[in-house]
């Protein structure tokens, strides 16, 4: 069920022992009904791609090395890895440095693994004996020996209790308008440029953010030259808005999305 217009939304606690009303506009509101997934999961989501340096002063065989690494958490459960490195080229008798990956709580350290010299992708093997602390970047200065494979499967904060699966009513109720207002119409003008006719366009515009899309703003309507475009002025930056979609249409209240990605 899809609910767009304006109303008051009462929501009843389940011991129908308390109610709230409020007034709401441009409000979306799915329901439905899930089974919990038997066990339940968290994982520590993998470190972004590290950044391996190359460096003097080590006992490294010369050649291409690629990086990986992965989070570690206590008791030792480990993230996926990364992204592969770029690959960082050492010369005869050099080391390499692993940057830090950024925190990620409950992570407590990161895991390194890297390729033999001219090392194919994904196969890299890991190097440090103990998980290397956040915040302090991993040296090889060694040669690359053939440790452990990287990891194939998320162990880090597994609850692996049994969950009983009994069906759960879910509501969910999302209402963009609360967090970033309505734009206001665009500001539209002309330039030259193309091959187009003498034209009546008519624009709306909304506002992106990582919680989607807000209502579309006013229409407004601007008449274009033959072989000129209609340029659209950017709205005001808002605080939480990300991008924002372009509508366009030659007839009024017709107007369809033109941009293949939030602008």
């Amino acid at each position: 069920m899809s609910i767009t217009s304006s109303l008051s939304l009462s929501i009843i606690t389940s011991d129908g022992q308390a109610t709230m009303t409020k007034s709401v506009t441009g409000l979306s509101f799915v329901g439905v009904n899930e089974m919990y997934a038997q066990p339940l999961v968290v994982g520590v989501a993998p470190p972004a791609q590290p950044t391996a340096t190359p460096g003097t002063g080590g006992s490294m065989a010369a050649g291409a090395y690629l990086v990986k690494i992965s989070y570690v958490n206590a008791p030792q459960g480990e993230s996926l890895p990364s992204s592969e490195s770029a690959s960082a080229t050492v010369a005869s008798s050099g080391k390499l440095t692993i940057k830090s990956p950024a925190a990620s709580s409950p992570a407590t350290g990161y895991n390194v693994y890297i390729t033999a010299a001219g090392g194919g992708t994904g196969t890299e093997t890991k190097q440090n004996s103990t998980p290397v602390p956040i915040g302090t970047d991993y040296v090889q200065t060694a040669a690359v020996s053939a440790g452990a494979a990287l990891p194939s499967s998320n162990s880090t904060l597994t609850f692996s209790a049994t969950l009983p699966q009994i069906p759960v009513q879910l509501a969910y109720l999302r209402n963009t308008a609360v967090t970033l207002a309505t734009p206001s119409a665009p500001s539209l003008s002309q330039l030259a440029g193309g091959t187009l006719s003498a034209t009546t366009y008519y624009a709306k515009i909304t506002l992106v953010s990582a919680l989607g899309e807000t209502l579309a703003s006013d229409e407004r309507s601007l008449s274009v030259s033959a072989n000129n475009l209609l340029q659209i002025a950017s709205p005001a930056s808002i605080a939480g808005a990300t991008g924002y979609n372009v509508y366009v249409s030659s007839t009024t209240g017709t107007e369809t999305l033109q941009n293949a990605s939030p602008i």
